[in-house]
């Protein structure tokens, strides 16, 4: 109940749209699609500056309508899962250009999964649109230009230690993202585990 008025707050406060966006109607998969995002031309300032080049991006519109949406409403969460799905597997590759910015590609996309049964079924469809905009924005605006180079933290032996270690370390970006990971090793996401101990290991870097 606080958190809320906080967050819609903060929304309205700092709310930007996004110019140049198209309906996704491709059919490259999340995955594919956000591999194929292009990089706005200044790598620099924060959410504000970077959105404001998007439409300026070459390539920016036609890389929000590659993505294959879902049909109907019913294939909505599968949608979203998969959208969540491909941010956690990126952060392995791509986190640490923004260690804490590229945490909510994925976490956007698993937050709105949490919440979809109480919004109206029509209004699904709608919802995994914004989500997919918001996905491909983050990434547009934060992918550096080179993989991460450097060591990959080990794995926590269980999910339950995973968890432990995410609460142990206080931040709230790295508790939002293990839990999003983790729901996505329990889909069959290989690297959840493995992507939830990078965070740990690149978002105190970032403060």
């Amino acid at each position: 109940m606080t958190e809320l008025p906080q967050a819609l707050g903060y929304w309205a406060a700092r709310y930007q749209p996004l110019a140049g966006v198209g309906y996704p109607n491709g059919q490259l998969t999340a995955t594919q699609a956000l591999e194929a995002m292009p990089r706005v031309p200044s790598q620099s300032g924060g959410v504000s500056t970077r959105v404001a080049q998007l439409a300026h991006t070459a390539g920016w519109t036609r890389a929000t309508t590659a993505l294959r949406p879902p049909t109907s409403a019913d294939e909505v969460p599968c949608a979203l899962a998969a959208l969540t799905d491909a941010g956690v597997e990126r952060y392995l590759s791509y986190g640490h250009g923004s260690a804490i910015l590229l945490v909510h590609a994925a976490t956007a996309a698993n937050a709105a999964m949490l919440v979809l049964d109480a919004l109206p079924k029509h209004l699904w469809l709608a919802t995994h649109t914004a989500l997919w905009h918001a996905c491909a924005a983050i990434t547009a605006g934060f992918t550096p230009p080179q993989t991460w180079a450097g060591p990959l933290a080990t794995p926590a032996d269980s999910p339950e230690a995973a968890a432990q270690m995410a609460l142990d370390s206080g931040d709230e970006h790295v508790i939002k993202f293990t839990e999003t990971a983790l729901r996505a090793q329990r889909r069959g996401l290989c690297p959840g585990g493995a992507a939830a101990a990078h965070s740990l290991l690149i978002i105190p870097m970032d403060h």
